[in-house]
């Protein structure tokens, strides 16, 4: 029973430490470009162009989705980081920023993701 003991604290103990160590350096490149498009969804105010929004977010490249509407101008901008995602809404004639939305992203864990394939 002593000898079985040993093994399983081992294993309790260093198990954590290794899953945190294999997570750090994603949280670490995450943490630095999530700092920035906070900034930048920040920079973009309300009755803002749409040219001058689009130039903010290229200067800082980011990648965004857009949706067009009527006129070839787009109605909406989308970019997310791994904690938020981000949209931007335009008037449709003017083209000036009517809307800022700020959405945090849930992520499930490990142990959800496998009882969710596991079900199905």
């Amino acid at each position: 029973m002593k000898s079985i003991r040993r093994p399983l604290l081992v294993i309790l103990i260093s198990g954590p430490i290794i899953a945190l160590a294999l997570q750090t350096p994603f949280l670490f490149s995450d943490l630095r470009s999530h700092p920035s498009r906070m900034q930048v969804f920040r920079q973009v105010t309300l009755n803002m162009s749409h040219e001058q929004a689009m130039e903010i977010l290229l200067k800082r490249v980011i990648i965004c989705s857009v949706s067009e509407g009527a006129s070839s101008i787009q109605n909406r901008i989308e970019f997310s980081d791994f904690w938020h995602q981000y949209v931007v809404y335009f008037h449709p004639q003017t083209h000036r920023v009517v809307r800022k939305v700020l959405m945090f992203q849930e992520h499930k864990s490990l142990i959800q993701r496998l009882l969710s394939r596991s079900a199905d």
